[in-house]
């Protein structure tokens, strides 16, 4: 009988801590923010607040630091207490939205400042959708000259507003910057469990901003976790380890690119097991593009002879299917990398010989962030040209 009693008490208690577990740490909280303080005083850049009986006795309210604060309708900033007591603070005060009533109900944001980029800090910035196995998650992207990017998660419970303390900096460091959502979130698509992971599949979502990131542009990342957001950033670097070493992580990241790749050439897995070689033509434009095709060709066979087959625009190659798919994703790469190469090798090009018109003042063209970007590194591949000497013959035939 005691046992049975004990072996009661021990799953009814399981139970309740399963409860307080899923309603505490996995399932995501909708429930609005407590206004568990009271605006008592206002002064010319400073508030006193109360503590309610829902306020926790060793809270923000008595720490210091920087904190928005926040009532229906408004919201402000306090940074140092000036006074404190068991009850009450006194801090330094400052307006953004509105403007708070004696015996308003509010409440610190550790977030510190309300709305969005714009908002905040006067930063521009662009609403952009990142398109996850889950759906679009949106996300917000601050443009800067640099190659490197810095993607932020945030944290458990969160939004995207906790980066708005660290994203000034970013910014100012010449950092573009990614502001991302991730599955659960309440912007964002629900998991299919609709429980939070800490990070064990929320991963996949800061992989597909990671993707997103590098086919615009980005040449390295730099991630900032907060909090849960952490834990994203963690399992995302694990799980891009274990696919570079092959190891379990084919059944993840590289398995979910082959899968992109066989889909891309019109191919099943089955095709790339076959050992049997067949043709395949290509269509390269130029001759880089034919030089690039024949040195993909070369590293997948691993010949320094690569033997070809040509008919009119086309070369062909007897491999096997899955050299095709390697040769095919390889020479995609190169052929995107060289494109874009080119294109800055132009603007070095004419920027080095000076072939711009005589503008008059008033007829310069403002550069976008990404013209910028492009005109710098550009001016670091001048070095390399050689600088013509085109002699005007205007003074022979006329100006006519």
């Amino acid at each position: 009988d005691v046992l049975l009693a004990l072996g009661g008490v021990v799953v009814g208690g399981g139970w309740y801590f399963s409860d307080r577990l899923k309603g505490g740490a996995l399932e995501p909280d909708r429930d609005p923010d407590q206004l568990d303080l009271q605006v008592v005083a206002l002064e010319e850049g400073e508030v006193t607040l109360r503590a309610t009986e829902r306020a926790s006795k060793d809270g923000d309210w008595t720490k210091e630091g920087i904190f928005g604060l926040e009532w229906a309708g408004g919201y402000g900033q306090v940074s140092a207490i000036l006074r404190i007591d068991d009850e009450q603070v006194v801090r330094e005060f400052s307006v953004i939205q509105g403007a708070p009533e004696i015996g308003e109900p509010a409440r610190l944001d550790s977030f510190a400042f309300p709305g969005d980029p714009e908002q905040a800090h006067g930063i521009g910035f662009e609403e952009v959708v990142i398109t996850s196995e889950l759906g679009e998650l949106p996300a917000w992207f601050v443009d800067g000259p640099r190659d490197t990017w810095v993607i932020f998660v945030h944290g458990k419970g969160a939004n995207r507003r906790e980066a708005l303390r660290m994203l000034p900096t970013a910014v100012e460091l010449g950092f573009p910057s990614l502001v991302i959502t991730y599955r659960n979130d309440v912007e964002a698509p629900a998991s299919p469990d609709g429980f939070y992971r800490f990070g064990k599949t929320e991963w996949e979502d800061l992989e597909a901003a990671a993707d997103y990131a590098i086919q615009h542009g980005a040449d390295e990342l730099v991630l900032v976790g907060y909090s849960m957001g952490g834990g994203i950033v963690t399992n995302f670097l694990y799980e891009l380890r274990l696919a570079e070493r092959g190891v379990g992580g084919e059944k993840v990241n590289a398995r979910r690119q082959l899968d992109k790749w066989l889909m891309k050439y019109g191919m099943t897995l089955e095709d790339i097991k076959k050992p049997e070689k067949r043709m395949y033509w290509f269509n390269p434009k130029g001759q880089f593009e034919k030089g690039l095709l024949l040195q993909c060709y070369a590293i997948v066979v691993n010949t320094s002879r690569p033997g070809q087959y040509k008919r009119p625009r086309q070369k062909g190659f007897k491999m096997t299917p899955r050299q095709y798919l390697e040769l095919c994703s390889m020479y995609d790469f190169y052929t995107a990398l060289w494109d874009k190469e080119v294109h800055h090798f132009f603007i070095a090009f004419i920027q080095k010989q000076g072939m711009y018109p005589k503008a008059a003042k008033d007829d310069h063209v403002a550069l976008s962030m990404q013209e910028l970007r492009e005109h710098r590194k550009a001016a670091g591949m001048t070095d390399g040209i050689e600088k013509g000497n085109y002699v005007s013959t205007r003074k022979q035939i006329g100006d006519g």
